[in-house]
């Protein structure tokens, strides 16, 4: 769904169409608030309470380094392309992003890097007197 919108979003800009623009984008944006919950969910389930400050560090520096590094370039070189020049850059790093999710996500749990949990410790039963 979310690369289906970003195609839609690419043609759209090619054609000048606004309509579309915003309907592709809306169903991007949701595409990606939905993903990035359900992954957010999905980590924090596997940590320990005192694991998950650290946890949320790491998704926010990733998703802000993800957002910002792509900006930084396309501001230098703003100058030299077009908005529909760096707009099919966006959506080829989009493609790009999208198989590997799609690739790293087929068996998460086959992955020996996938840590798991012992189980909880059972207590012992107290006597009864």
């Amino acid at each position: 769904m979310f690369f289906l919108a970003v195609i839609v979003i690419l043609a759209s800009l090619r054609l000048a169409a606004v309509v579309p623009f915003l309907a592709a984008s809306s169903i991007a944006g949701a595409a990606q608030g939905a993903t990035f919950a359900a992954s957010m969910r999905a980590l924090l389930a596997e940590g320990s309470a005192a694991e998950r400050a650290g946890i949320l560090s790491a998704i926010y520096l990733i998703s802000y380094s993800g957002a910002a590094i792509p900006g930084l370039i396309a501001g230098q070189l703003s100058a030299t392309l077009s908005l529909f020049q760096m707009a099919v850059g966006y959506g080829a790093l989009a493609a790009i992003a999208c198989a590997v999710t799609l690739a790293a996500a087929r068996d998460p749990r086959s992955s020996s890097a996938v840590r798991r949990r012992p189980p909880a410790p059972q207590l012992a039963k107290q006597p009864s007197s």
